[in-house]
């Protein structure tokens, strides 16, 4: 091939010998860089042009349906999936504390450099989602830990309480006397913004007052994710369009005010990253949460006696945090819906440290990137049964102390080791507030299960839960 290369170029007149002996010896290199990354992973399965492009990966993110086919992959050739040239997808939740250890020394991939904005001047600093350095995320991390622990985060619940009365207010007005036909999932996301707000700026956006996706906040974020899943596959690519000053004087205005502001302004980049992360992400679960109740009405029937249980007394209209947050249902209810439908269902990538390491039997040398997809590994069915992609919350009830702790190891949906979510506390108080919430006061009726879509983009988006309200009679 180097050969045929220079004898090309030759024949065209465009280089000298001496040049042509430069370009034999890059397309050498090159061609022994691509053989050997080929041939290194030779033995892993997975879809034949995976092994050769990471732009085939990109390909399946840009479907809106990776979570579905990376896990219909799985099934077929085991827990290792070749995804990449230097790409490897882990299925086994055994294999979490290797790849995620609670020990530095297992960075993140370049993967996350597609989060990381450009603004004027070079990329933004890294948040702490995106730190790659480890020594970096440290120095982030540490200032701002306490603050997400669960004494800290129960402080929010006045902030919680104030944003109901205007999403009760709201659905009162516009849905419960009319008996009109609305998207609850658009709700519980503006709901989840609107706590956000509160929360980080002591102020709603006003997606519950006004009903709507407020400048265009929402579609903005989700255009983004549109763009930005594929480039996590391909960094390179992602640094070619979307990284670099000459690109960018030709990139069209997003649109938005506040996210112009944001784009230019280190501050607010870290800012709106954690609004965005503590909102999309918690507002899927809630979504996973109501839908699935809905849609299995015995499910929902089980809640309501737990909550209305005369052996138990709930505040009214929203009960206290400290109420709800160990009922036994409630928790096996969130519980599966935190592990069918998690808000991030890609690979969350890791490099091989110096040294190489073992995963699943098979040794892969340092360098080799590795990951674990958690909508596939929250579905592992020798942990969590025949039935793991049906909603079931029994499972969570079911067996002794041991099966039980074993699952929630086997769980990725807040990451896991020494980069776990630092607001799982928040999220889950969010949740069981919202959910106890509208299941005490509300009758629903889900008019349409079948317009409830799914789309994955890095992020999950979930719409089309179509339903009818009205007020509870006070049990």
């Amino acid at each position: 091939m180097a050969h045929l290369v220079q004898e090309i170029a030759l024949a065209a007149g465009t280089i000298s010998p001496a040049g042509g002996g430069i370009l034999v010896l890059l397309a050498t290199l090159c061609s022994w860089h691509l053989l050997r990354k080929f041939w290194k992973l030779r033995d892993i399965p997975g879809p034949f042009w995976a092994k050769l492009t990471d732009l085939y990966r990109a390909g399946i993110v840009k479907t809106g349906r990776s979570h579905e086919i990376f896990q219909a992959y799985h099934q077929k050739h085991g827990a290792l999936l070749r995804l990449g040239p230097n790409m490897v997808s882990v299925a086994d939740p055994a294999e979490i504390p290797v790849i995620y250890p609670m020990r530095p020394g297992f960075p993140k991939g370049e993967f996350y450099d597609a989060f990381i904005p450009y603004i004027k001047g070079g990329s933004a600093p890294p948040a702490i989602f995106t730190a790659r350095d480890e020594e970096l995320h440290k120095r982030i991390k540490s200032p701002v830990a306490p603050l997400y622990s669960l004494s800290n985060a129960v402080k929010s619940e006045p902030f919680i309480d104030e944003v109901l009365d205007v999403l009760f207010d709201q659905l009162d007005a516009r849905f419960e006397k009319s008996q009109a036909t609305f998207d609850l999932a658009d709700w519980l996301q503006f709901f989840a913004f609107d706590v956000m707000g509160t929360m980080t700026f002591s102020r709603r956006y006003g997606f519950l007052e006004t009903g709507r996706d407020v400048q265009g906040i929402l579609a903005t974020i989700w255009n983004f994710m549109l763009t930005v899943g594929p480039m996590t596959q391909v960094p390179w690519l992602d640094k070619l369009l979307h990284k670099n000053a000459v690109m960018a004087s030709f990139r069209k205005a997003s649109g938005n005010v506040i996210f112009q502001i944001a784009a230019d302004n280190v501050p607010l980049v870290w800012t709106f990253s954690n609004v965005i992360a503590g909102s999309d992400s918690t507002a899927v679960v809630m979504r996973t949460t109501m839908y699935n109740l809905l849609a299995h009405p015995s499910s929902l029937a089980r809640l309501h006696r737990e909550l209305t249980d005369p052996a138990i007394t709930l505040s009214r209209p929203y009960p206290r945090w400290a109420e709800v947050a160990n009922l036994p249902y409630l928790d096996a209810c969130v519980n599966e819906a935190v592990r069918l439908h998690p808000p991030f269902c890609l690979p969350l990538e890791r490099v091989v440290p110096t040294g190489g390491v073992t995963i699943c039997g098979r040794f892969f040398e340092q360098g080799t990137v590795v990951g674990m997809n958690p909508y596939v590994v929250n579905r592992h069915r020798a942990t969590f049964g025949d039935d793991a992609d049906d909603w079931r919350p029994e499972r969570w009830l079911e067996g002794d102390e041991e099966r039980r702790r074993r699952m929630e190891a086997a769980i990725m949906t807040f990451g896991a080791g020494r980069r776990t979510c630092l607001g799982k506390h928040v999220a889950l108080l969010e949740i069981k507030k919202i959910v106890t919430a509208l299941v005490l006061n509300y009758e629903f009726k889900l008019v349409d299960p079948k317009a409830y879509v799914v789309e994955n983009s890095y992020f999950f988006r979930q719409r089309g839960i179509m339903v009818q309200i009205k007020r509870h009679e006070r049990s």
